[in-house]
């Protein structure tokens, strides 16, 4: 997984600082590395490119989003029926429509306390698509 991050995160425009903030900053916020391993796997078969990895945590350290949101996401998504695409789609598309990362946070964190679980996020992306765009009114 480690070598699959790095050849295939080098032709994605992944430096290895990232892997390092992956692991690192990841122990802190109880985030393992089988994570990183689940994201590339099950993401390289939903068409997630380690290039969102790169994206969700630059991007998301800037708007206070923290590696646990990673985690949830994959862990809690998977058992709600949501797949990594979803993060991809959310990151990808949510920057087009003007979307930032604390926007996902603060679905999961927000919506967790609110009995709301992420399958509703899947919804929301995929409904958004079929409709011809994507706006996220979670504030």
């Amino acid at each position: 997984m480690l070598r699959a991050f790095i050849v295939k995160g080098s032709e994605e425009g992944v430096d290895l600082s990232m892997l390092r903030v992956f692991i690192v900053k990841g122990s802190e916020e109880g985030v393992d590395p089988s994570m990183l391993r689940a994201f590339i796997v099950k993401g390289s078969e939903e068409g997630v490119d380690p290039s969102m990895l790169r994206a969700f945590i630059v991007k998301g350290s800037e708007e206070g989003v923290d590696l646990s949101m990673l985690r949830a996401f994959i862990v809690k998504g998977s058992e709600e029926g949501v797949n990594p695409s979803m993060l991809r789609a959310f990151i990808v598309k949510g920057s087009e429509e003007g979307v930032d990362p604390s926007m996902l946070r603060a679905f999961i964190v927000k919506g967790s306390e609110e009995g709301v679980d992420l399958s509703m996020l899947r919804a929301f992306i995929v409904k958004g698509s079929e409709e011809g765009g994507i706006r996220f009114f979670l504030l």
